[in-house]
């Protein structure tokens, strides 16, 4: 007799995320440029969706259940191509615990690689997703897609989410003009009547920095059985958004990482 606990009951009882999709519908080129140093890397970006918004507290929470979620006792979210990503969410679960609407912070690159499979899982159990499709982290030339756009989309290019330039007078992100030096509810600028991105998708600069699937060194590489640095985009609360872009802001960071100012957002597209 198996010593594992049976969770069929309570798996078909998950309550799980709802998410709010910003369709990418074509294909195209996205070239990502380091900051500094010279190189770059042309990228073919096949159609995706991408989260409105970062994972929030409360859409974290639904992956902590005692025997389906976080704490499951098989770890399987947390093994993938013959390895185990650390198990262990760094950071206390108190974090923002009253403030479910912010961006869940203070997880791991392989915490929030294990919340994509845990939610791929229960999508698939629940007929919302097919098998050529899963939940994932954006691949560094989507994430940059759904925020500027492809190639060429406009001229001249933008840097911004909203644009082209910096608007010093219409603060459109939490960034560290905002004097709030820390992390708030999402949704908090919507944009007006401005463009808040390509994709549709908001926050995508300032707030919360975003984990991304891609090595750090080699933006066109996503496997996951190895400990390199991963792309890190979209800047943050501390971040001056005038001397920075969405555009050109990335870091790379060892997937251990943990955080206050650094977050994650997913993605529905191909496996």
């Amino acid at each position: 007799m198996s010593s594992q606990p049976d969770t069929s009951t309570a798996e078909s009882a998950v309550h799980l995320p709802v998410i709010d999709w910003c369709p990418i519908t074509t294909e195209g080129k996205v070239t990502i440029k380091p900051e500094r140093g010279s190189g770059s890397h042309e990228i073919t970006v096949q159609p995706f969706e991408i989260a409105r918004f970062p994972i929030t507290v409360q859409q974290f929470r639904a992956f902590k259940h005692p025997d389906t979620g976080y704490r499951n006792v098989d770890r399987r979210w947390w093994t993938w191509a013959g390895q185990t990503g650390s198990k262990h969410w760094t950071q206390p679960e108190t974090i923002f615990a009253d403030q479910a609407n912010c961006p869940v912070t203070g997880v791991n690159w392989f915490n929030a690689v294990a919340f994509c499979n845990w939610l791929t899982y229960h999508y698939r159990l629940k007929g919302s997703l097919d098998d050529a499709h899963v939940i994932r982290l954006p691949a560094e030339a989507e994430w940059q897609c759904a925020a500027v756009g492809f190639d060429g989309t406009y001229d001249p290019p933008h840097r911004y989410p909203w644009g082209a330039k910096w608007d010093e007078e219409h603060l459109r992100a939490n960034t560290s003009e905002c004097s709030l030096h820390d992390v708030i509810a999402v949704g908090m600028f919507p944009g007006d009547n401005h463009l808040v991105s390509y994709s549709g998708a908001e926050d995508l600069f300032g707030n919360v920095a975003e984990w991304c699937l891609s090595c750090f060194n080699s933006p066109k590489e996503t496997n996951l059985g190895d400990d390199v640095e991963r792309a890190v985009r979209g800047a943050h609360f501390n971040v001056k958004g005038a001397d920075h872009s969405a555009l050109e802001w990335r870091r790379g960071h060892k997937p251990s990482t943990s955080e206050r100012w650094l977050g994650f957002r997913v993605v529905r597209g191909l496996a």
